[in-house]
């Protein structure tokens, strides 16, 4: 069943409901067919990390339309996707990349997938792009590489973010894909406030944002597991009914990637000398953080060194010309060490919720969770501290099965809810485990 039974005043009979008002097909020969009363299950996809929308349907045709519409792929399809009473549609089109679990389970009956897209995908994944950028910072680069290579539409440019970022750089995109050369940019960009900057494709269109910038939008919702006290569906549209905790606290993972520390070992090869340079997570402002409180406390070891005292744990080697007068600096110092330094932090806690059916939620939001603590029925809600607060969404799936529809979320937060006890180095105890 395509789309779910509401009110007959407009309303919500459950939190799940939902409705797929078009899943219109473009044929080769420009028929179109509207498959929506023939979709058994929908899913969509967005992520921070990926600069575009993917989906799919699972159809149950008993029409051949397969065949009698000559369906096998790179046809456009436009889809209406809303909840009851909301009134704000995912509402775009998607180009048809693949078909396939194609099973015919009778005569008259046969099942398969439609994948889809958006339509840069397959456009970046036909093309490669050689270009020399002179003088310009690194938003422009990447407006340039969406708006003059992939000539993306405007609609899918005037909603989304575009954060500012430092630096006049020459650059020359060597032989690449266009997504490719966007997101090899994204990794150098940064300014005097921003350490992360993300480039992905949300429901509102391309975004290339900053962390920092993100984190200072208001948040979109608090939600919870607390118990439910009603039946009515807009009543527990704030409450998550499954919770998994993906990555959680990992010193050895933390120290690899560099959560701690981050040392650049650059050698110019104009002026022939190397240089150290040293970024920790103690340079960090609590400000540009999402919660403020780092995830890892300060005890002492054997040497009376911290987690944070040790700048060699994560290294990166990189040569440069940066005293070359002819070439403007590339600074790789300034964006590589922070990236790489808030990347490992922010994918060191991810969690993944399950929540009631919202088509305005999209990646880059940011969101309160109220954790519970795990505690015996009888006993009073108390919440989870320390994993409770702000989390940054990085991965969206509205999924539909049948009638029933839901989101789930992948959520990632470089920072605890609560401070952690102060760590007592000089107690007999420390004493004791150090010299063990």
């Amino acid at each position: 069943m395509a789309d779910s039974t509401t009110n007959i005043d407009g309303g919500l009979h459950s939190a799940s409901d939902y409705v797929l008002s078009s899943f219109m097909i473009t044929t080769s020969d420009g028929k179109q067919i509207d498959l929506a009363k023939m979709v058994n299950s929908f899913n969509l996809y967005e992520d921070i990390f990926t600069p575009f929308i993917t989906g799919d349907v699972d159809i149950g045709d008993a029409m051949d339309i397969f065949n009698n519409f000559v369906i096998r792929g790179n046809e456009y399809v436009y889809i209406k996707l809303d909840k009851p009473s909301l009134d704000k549609p995912i509402e775009r089109y998607f180009r048809i990349w693949k078909i396939n679990d194609r099973n015919i389970t009778s005569q008259a009956l046969q099942n398969y997938k439609i994948h889809f897209c958006s339509d840069e995908m397959i456009l970046s994944s036909q093309m490669y792009m050689r270009k020399a950028y002179t003088g310009m910072t690194i938003d422009n680069m990447v407006k340039d590489v969406l708006n003059k290579i992939l000539v993306v539409s405007s609609d899918k440019m005037a909603n989304g973010i575009f954060s500012s970022t430092a630096g006049n750089y020459s650059i020359v995109v060597p032989r690449m894909r266009p997504f490719e050369a966007a997101s090899w940019l994204t990794s150098r960009a940064y300014n005097d406030s921003a350490t992360l900057y993300f480039f992905f494709e949300n429901r509102d269109g391309y975004n290339f944002a900053s962390f920092e910038d993100l984190i200072k939008l208001p948040i979109y919702n608090t939600y919870s597991r607390s118990p439910k006290t009603t039946q009515e569906p807009n009543q527990n549209l704030n409450s998550f009914s499954f919770i998994r905790f993906v990555n959680e606290f990992d010193v050895l993972n933390g120290i690899r990637y560099g959560q701690f520390n981050v040392t650049l070992y650059s050698f110019d090869i104009i002026k022939r000398i190397f240089k150290y340079d040293e970024f920790s997570s103690r340079n960090l402002n609590k400000n540009s953080t999402l919660n403020g409180n780092v995830p890892i406390n300060y005890a002492q070891d054997r040497f009376t060194n911290t987690m944070y005292d040790y700048p060699d744990a994560t290294t990166k080697f990189l040569y440069k010309t940066d005293s070359d007068p002819n070439v403007p600096a590339t600074n790789p110092e300034k964006w590589l060490l922070p990236h790489a330094l808030k990347l490992a932090q922010l994918t060191s806690a991810k969690i993944v919720i399950n929540v009631p059916t919202d088509y305005m939620l999209k990646v880059g939001m940011c969101i309160n969770l109220d954790i519970p603590k795990m505690q015996p029925q009888d006993q009073s809600y108390a919440q989870n501290e320390y994993s409770s607060g702000k989390y940054l969404i990085t991965s969206v799936h509205h999924g539909i099965t049948g009638d029933v529809s839901s989101t789930t979320l992948e959520l990632m937060c470089d920072s605890l809810g609560e401070a952690l006890p102060s760590a007592v180095n000089d107690s007999a105890v420390m004493q004791a485990v150090k010299n063990s």
